[in-house]
């Protein structure tokens, strides 16, 4: 199956982004990288332990799973939830998993 992108949610071409992978989403971890337009994937530039530089593609759409603009700050992670907030979101998860039950 072919996963085709809507060009209006895409960022611009050479834009700097902030994205999420699929197996770091879960952590709340961001990366930053450079998006190509023309190949559909995000350039990003990491450094290993010697201080050499390396370039790192992630494809839009198999691994990238949100991109927000660099400037933009992430929303908060879900387990940097205060603990009351936490409570609330764990009680309207409750009502709606008993409300969605067929009949």
């Amino acid at each position: 199956m072919e996963v085709r992108l809507d060009p209006d949610c895409l960022p611009a071409h050479k834009q700097e982004v902030q994205f999420q992978i699929v197996i770091e989403e879960i952590n709340g971890k961001w990366r930053t990288g450079i998006y190509n337009d023309i190949e559909q994937v995000i350039y990003e530039t990491v450094k290993d332990e010697e201080g050499n530089t390396d370039v790192i593609t992630h494809c839009l759409s198999a691994e990238v799973v949100r991109w927000i603009p660099k400037d933009e700050l992430p929303g908060i992670h879900w387990q940097d939830l205060p603990v009351k907030y936490a409570m609330k979101v764990a009680t309207l998860i409750k009502m709606h998993n008993n409300s969605a039950k067929p009949n």
